[in-house]
């Protein structure tokens, strides 16, 4: 999108399925999506940045980025094991020369959306869809802990879309 209209882009290499477009300026961007890889577009070149599958989870999905500055950013989503057909949530974080993840694959389900709290918290705010579809919540993380801070036991899209007002 130059600011008027949308082009389609072309680059080499295999195909995508995006889900989540992310970047501080028109010239650096990240891309996520399924497959566990992460895409970057810097400078007029296109391509993967890396593939973050962990062992044992065929698929990961990247849904969401947020960040605080173009060496400070975090993407969240799920990882599939195949043992139990089971997702759970993940989140990496991007520190200027890789992506690494800070939250390894132990809650079911997947995270939706993350976003930096109001008035220079130092916290991250998550929505949580559990593996069940059948509740969400809130998470709060303050780049050690993660910590369930709200549970709603029937799906509300409301929460959902709670971080889209103010995008």
């Amino acid at each position: 999108y130059d600011g008027s209209t949308w082009k389609n882009f072309a680059y080499s290499g295999q195909g995508m399925q995006p889900w989540s477009i992310f970047g501080f300026s028109a010239d650096d961007f990240w891309v996520g999506g399924q497959d566990g890889q992460i895409y970057r577009y810097l400078n007029g070149q296109f391509g993967m940045f890396g593939n973050y599958r962990l062992p044992g989870y065929p698929l990961t999905d990247f849904i969401k980025f947020w960040g605080n500055n173009p060496n400070d950013i975090y993407v969240v989503g799920d990882a599939h094991k195949t043992a139990n057909e089971t997702n759970y949530a993940i989140i990496m974080h991007y520190d200027g020369k890789d992506w690494s993840y800070v939250i390894n694959p132990e809650i079911k389900g997947e995270f939706l959306n993350i976003k930096r709290g109001i008035n220079d918290s130092p916290n991250y705010y998550l929505i949580y869809l559990s593996e069940n579809i059948d509740s969400t919540s809130i998470y709060e993380y303050d780049g050690k802990y993660l910590k369930s801070i709200y549970n709603q036991p029937d799906l509300d899209f409301n929460i959902v879309g709670m971080f889209v007002v103010n995008n």
